[in-house]
């Protein structure tokens, strides 16, 4: 059974309207509507309210849905190349300091320099 089912159906079985859920987990009526009609996956903070709201497991809401789990395996694969983009750029802005020091120690040294030669 795919997540948009199991939030739909357990938010029958405790009568709660689509808005009700959406005030207790603060996010808008339409939001409920797309994960319940499978337009759009919650996010996992919204995914734990609504387990907690449920009194349903995690692991029972997202077993056998192979979208949610894809959802996981891309925004992991995401994260990584982030990870490697900001690595990169750290590295980028060490060297350009270290480039900015030594301009600046040359440029120091060689003033001093002239200024002994005067």
């Amino acid at each position: 059974m795919e997540l948009a089912t199991k939030l739909k159906l357990h938010r029958e079985k405790r009568n709660l309207s689509q808005e009700e859920v959406a005030k207790i987990i603060k996010v808008s009526r339409q939001t409920i509507s797309n994960w319940e009609t499978g337009k759009t996956l919650p996010d996992i903070n919204s995914l734990i309210l609504v387990s907690n709201l449920y009194d349903i497991s995690l692991d029972f809401m997202l077993k056998g849905d192979e979208n949610y789990m894809n959802k996981i395996e891309k925004d992991t694969q995401d994260l990584v190349r982030l990870q490697k983009a900001v690595n990169v750029l750290k590295v980028v802005g060490l060297c350009c300091l270290i480039l900015i020091f030594l301009y600046l120690l040359g440029h120091a040294i060689g003033q001093a320099i002239g200024y002994l030669d005067n």
